[in-house]
């Protein structure tokens, strides 16, 4: 020990004897005593629920003047002591600190007054060592003068680089200014004298970077391989992109992140302390702001859930992992609200949308909470997840959020179907094909002697698309099994897009031959007699084929526009249905035939001029014409 205190006391000497022969003058930037790591010496007591106030603040309206750096800085010996004599209990000498210089100038103040604009419009600041922010209020990032400057960089030039913000009321900002982007890189960004402070608002608890300035929606601060040992507050002005940081608070009461507005963007980077992200902003904004976050970790979370949504928010998470956070992933608790809805899960590659709104109730939490990925240690409510999306259980207890099988439509053969067209085009020849369920299809049959059963479903083909729910090609037959005979085939038509966009429910074309058996075919086409679509074509009067359509049972209704239309093929009507109120049931342009059955409305043969006749034999069956 003697002889390493002779070493000291000779290593000292050259120190002295050498100094004022190596460092600049700039150069000379000790740490402030108040600003070193022991922070419970200078921080002020802050409530433990003060995080949560809503205060006043944050206001965009208010601009406080930032006030001249510290002149004068002083080393900390009682620290500097400390740390060597920690080095020396530990048999090791402690890594010396770099000294703390931004751009070579030892006070943050001077390296912004000095800043130069490169040719790309970018102003870059070397950081080395511990830096201090000691002015108060809107601590401006460039010079006022430098309004050809787009871009600010403050990049990390030595292992322990950092930038500490040291008072109470004071964040880094530009504004009033030029617009602008910020980049901070390979730093450490801290806050010491956490506290709320009127227009910063929350703010003035974490490390902030504010950009109101020219067109400030678009103005983005970016932080990349960053560690927040007291948390941040986003850039509430405009965009805010996290990439690999570090994020931590165990400052009870306190978040590792404050959101307050705007759009964020967090990528990798892992959260740890008391509490994880808060989204909140002051009053009501016109626009809910967002944040992604994809492929971060939060861990040992205590207070509250990861993720708290305090005012109306979009949140949209992507791969990411929730370890030991008692109070789970994330908790919608809108101000002025008593309801509080919790997604109570730990887990694993974690991913969803919550559009967080201040509605209420069940119906509130099934349309906001969308969970559709992720290996959850616990097992949630069905409400929290996706449409189409499932919760399984594994072999290892946990619990898998998977996409639901889709639910069968069809099946044909003995094998189920998502859609009915799927079982269609899987069908061979002769092959019937079993509606399982209501569907909204508009369908194509071009396969030979193929039965489609409607199984008392309904097959619809909704309204607008201006396509039949039923286009056949093909001999084909239709029916239902059904004991109650409820199976329909039908379009969603009305009166008002009638002439617009109403169209054809079954249409017959091509080589197509349709045998109806039971079922029933509707429509509400038509408006005023003039305009609409009839309910079932059969053939195309520009087309040179003859396709046809044999009725032996089933009803088709429609009041106020055509039933069954031929206009180049055959109609044979040996049993079933047809209504119409108002209009034709059926309107025959070339050969129709009528043995059986009921009609209850007008029927009329006609013929183009200069075209082929059209042939109408009525041998049977009752018609109750108009």
């Amino acid at each position: 020990m003697k002889a390493s205190n002779a070493n000291k006391v000779i290593s000292v000497l050259l120190s002295v004897a050498m100094c004022p022969m190596m460092v600049p003058t700039a150069a000379f930037a000790a740490d402030d005593g108040t600003a070193s790591g022991a922070s419970t010496a200078v921080e002020q007591a802050q409530p433990a629920d003060q995080a949560e106030a809503s205060g006043t603040g944050a206001s965009s309206g208010n601009t406080l003047a930032a006030q001249p750096e510290t002149a004068g800085e002083t080393a900390a010996p009682a620290a500097a002591a400390a740390d060597e004599a920690a080095g020396e209990a530990a048999g090791e000498e402690a890594a010396p600190a770099a000294t703390a210089t931004i751009n070579g100038y030892s006070t943050f103040g001077e390296a912004v007054q000095n800043a130069t604009v490169d040719a790309q419009g970018v102003i870059t600041y070397g950081v080395t060592g511990k830096v201090t922010v000691d002015s108060t209020g809107w601590v401006q990032v460039r010079p006022a003068a430098a309004t050809n400057a787009k871009v600010v960089k403050f990049v990390g030039k030595s292992a322990d680089a950092e930038i500490c913000i040291t008072q109470v009321a004071a964040i880094l900002a530009d504004q009033e200014n030029s617009a602008l982007s910020v980049e901070f890189n390979n730093l450490t960004l801290s806050k010491l004298k956490p506290e709320w402070a009127q227009d910063f608002g929350h703010s003035t608890n974490y490390f902030t970077t504010w950009l109101r300035n020219t067109d400030a929606a678009s103005n983005c601060v970016t932080y990349t391989n960053c560690k927040f040992p007291n948390g941040v507050c986003n850039n509430q002005f405009g965009k805010t992109v996290f990439n690999s940081c570090t994020f931590s608070n165990a400052k009870s009461g306190s978040y590792s992140m404050w959101v307050y507005g705007g759009n964020v963007e967090i990528s990798g980077g892992s959260f740890t302390g008391v509490r994880g992200v808060k989204v909140y902003t002051e009053g009501t904004t016109e626009v809910a702001p967002k944040v992604a976050i994809t492929g971060a970790s939060f861990s040992g979370l205590s207070e509250k859930a990861a993720i708290v949504v305090s005012k109306p928010a979009a949140v949209k998470l992507s791969n990411v992992s929730a370890t030991d956070c008692a109070k789970g992933l994330i908790q919608k608790a809108i101000e002025g609200s008593s309801e509080k809805v919790t997604l109570d899960a730990n887990g694993t590659g974690i991913g969803g949308k919550f559009d967080i709104t201040a509605k209420t109730g069940s119906d509130a939490t099934k349309s906001e909470f969308n969970l559709n990925a992720g290996t959850l240690t616990s097992e949630v409510s069905s409400d929290f997840l996706a449409d189409g999306f499932t919760l399984n259980k594994n072999s290892d207890g946990t619990f898998g959020v998977a996409e639901a099988a889709p639910a069968a439509v069809a099946e044909v053969a003995g094998k189920s179907y998502p859609s009915l067209q799927a079982a269609i085009d899987a069908a061979k020849e002769r092959a019937v094909v079993k509606l399982l369920a209501d569907t909204t299809e508009n369908v194509t049959i071009s396969t030979p002697y193929v039965t489609l059963d409607l199984n008392g479903h309904t097959l619809n083909g909704s309204t607008g698309e201006r396509k039949p729910a039923l286009t056949v090609t093909a001999r084909i037959t239709v029916m239902d099994s059904s004991e109650a005979q409820t199976g329909t085939i039908m379009r969603e038509d009305t009166a008002e897009n009638s002439g617009v966009s109403s169209h054809y429910v079954i249409d017959i074309q091509g080589s197509g031959w349709l045998t109806f058996e039971s079922g029933n075919v509707t429509n509400n086409s038509g408006a005023g007699g003039t305009k609409g679509a009839s309910l079932v074509r059969v053939g195309d009067d520009n087309i040179a084929k003859y396709p046809g359509l044999n009725i032996k049972g089933g009803t088709f209704t429609q009041d106020n526009f055509i039933v069954i239309k031929v206009d180049r093929g055959d109609l044979f009507l040996n049993g079933g249905t047809l209504n119409s109120a108002n209009s034709y049931a059926i309107e025959d342009w070339h050969r129709a035939t009528v043995k059986g059955g009921t009609v209850n409305g007008a029927v009329a043969a006609w013929t183009y001029s200069g075209g082929h006749n059209s042939d109408l034999a009525i041998s049977g069956g009752t018609v109750n014409g108009k």
